[in-house]
């Protein structure tokens, strides 16, 4: 099977190499391997513009739903138990989600004490909790 390629243009070429399924058959499902943790948000920049570029006709922000504090916490437990499990510190991982001016500013005792609880959250989802959040 020969890969497919992609190209994207925008203010910069990225050229997506795809391997072991044709796109123009029928969905699949794309892994995509970020390059250490500490380039994961240029990475997750890159998958926006892909997204956008993809789905030229989606809902304006505006219309897509918001983020509630459960639903951010959730997203935020798991960020953390992944994060994690690669290897980062709570941190690192805190950096990634509140931005490192929110770390240096707040990283004493309360987004430390945050980063623990979110982690507990994703290990208590991970060993079976998640089967009474979709209840």
């Amino acid at each position: 099977m020969t890969p497919s390629q992609l190209i994207l243009i925008c203010s910069r070429a990225r050229r997506v190499t795809i391997e072991g399924a044709d796109l123009t058959a029928r969905p699949v499902a794309i892994t995509f391997l970020v390059p250490g943790f500490d380039r994961i948000v240029e990475v997750r920049d890159q998958l926006d513009l892909l997204d956008r570029v993809l789905s030229p006709n989606r809902a304006p922000s505006s219309l897509l739903p918001r983020w509630t504090t459960r639903t951010r916490n959730l997203r935020d437990a798991l960020i953390t138990l992944d994060g994690r499990r690669a290897g980062a510190s709570h941190k690192e991982i805190a950096i990634l989600i509140y931005g490192a001016e929110d770390v240096a500013a707040d990283w004493g005792v309360g987004l430390r004490q945050r980063m623990q609880r979110h982690y507990s959250r994703g290990a208590a989802l991970a060993a079976g909790g998640y089967r009474d959040f979709l209840r």
